[in-house]
């Protein structure tokens, strides 16, 4: 049996109904597959232009047009297998016959738990390149007639796990301070464009989240948890000093996800402005302070609430110019990043002041 194409309708307007139509080559790729599939044994490029209809005419459009459908097949999952038959021939159609298996075409039929159907359908969403992402697309087809549904919210994310700069020495540190209770020394980038620091920790887990590889533990340098996503981190080393903090009794991947939680925390604090400039900082004041902080003049604002990793990076980024006198805490972490800056541009021998 043989699906009938029809002539395409006129283009809808956007977001307005239109009438469902088969394109010419789809109905072509379905009359193929029904009619090989149907067939007791291989049939030559005569037989297929005899009984499929989208084959007729003239041999070698015939030709180039099975040598398109079949790769489009393929792409799906869905392999027409070329035979010879052993004859020579000054005839390119001799020769050539193409077969269709079901057993290979389709999966046997396959049940999943709910738990199944949630890690294959998070699979689907991982990021792949290359080779990687034909087979991934080829697979969820498949996998769809199986249950599995991605919903139209899902975000795609990166492969797991993520690519990291760590050798295995320095991951084995990591797993050796877990195991022992030991503090470690990392050497972390926060970000492209920012200068190494090295931190010391007390490792608590390691695991991913949405596909980044993270560590996270007791941050002996700032007093509290801090998360280390390990793309940026670049050399670990264990020290030999046990770890005294403790470790929360909490699943890794919970220990993981408050870390970052904490990380993204929003903030209010009191900025005072010594002089012009600084019109980031300014915009950000609580509306009824009124327009005075947007005019350059010197003034102390109250901001609205913003990320603190943000605000610290921002107000260092426009000291002197702009001086945040609280919280205490974020005031002392504007501090630590000014003074390592101090460190990084001056001069060899200059002591810090």
């Amino acid at each position: 049996m043989a699906a009938h194409g029809q002539s395409p309708s006129p283009r809808a307007g956007r977001n307005e109904p239109g009438s469902v139509t088969w394109a010419a080559g789809a109905s072509r790729l379905f009359n193929l597959v029904i009619a090989l599939i149907n067939e007791p044994g291989p049939r030559s490029l005569s037989w297929i232009r005899d009984h499929v209809e989208g084959y007729a005419g003239n041999p070698e459009s015939s030709r180039k047009k099975l040598a398109r459908d079949r790769a489009t097949l393929q792409r799906m999952g869905i392999y027409i297998v070329e035979h010879s038959d052993g004859r020579r021939s000054a005839d390119p159609e001799e020769g050539h016959l193409w077969s269709l298996s079901a057993e290979d075409a389709f999966l046997p039929a396959i049940e999943f738990s709910e738990d199944e159907l949630s890690v294959l359908a998070a699979a689907t969403r991982w990021r792949h390149e290359g080779e990687l992402a034909e087979a991934a697309d080829s697979a969820y087809l498949k996998l769809a007639g199986a249950g599995v549904r991605r919903s139209a919210g899902d975000t795609t994310v990166m492969n797991v796990p993520e690519g990291t700069e760590l050798s295995p020495e320095s991951v084995d540190a990591i797993f050796r301070a877990l195991d022992r209770k030991l503090q470690v020394e990392l050497t972390y980038r926060p970000s492209v464009l920012d200068e190494e620091q090295t931190r010391v920790l007390e490792p608590w887990a390691y695991g991913a989240i949405d596909g980044r590889m993270y560590v996270t533990g007791y941050d002996v340098d700032r007093g509290a948890q801090r998360t280390f996503r390990l793309s940026r981190v670049t050399s670990v080393r264990v020290l030999p000093a046990f770890a005294r903090a403790g470790t929360p009794e909490l699943p890794d991947q919970e220990l993981i996800e408050r870390g970052l939680r904490t990380a993204r925390v929003r903030v209010s604090a009191r900025i005072r402005f010594t002089g012009p400039g600084a019109g980031e900082l300014r915009r950000i004041a609580v509306p009824e302070q009124g327009p005075a902080h947007h005019e350059g003049a010197e003034c102390t604002i109250d901001t609205q609430p913003v990320d603190r990793e943000w605000l610290v990076r921002t107000a260092a980024a426009y000291a002197p110019t702009a001086i945040v006198e609280a919280p205490a805490d974020v005031v002392e972490d504007v501090l630590v990043l000014l003074r390592r800056a101090h460190r990084l541009t001056a001069p060899t021998g200059e002591e810090e002041s």
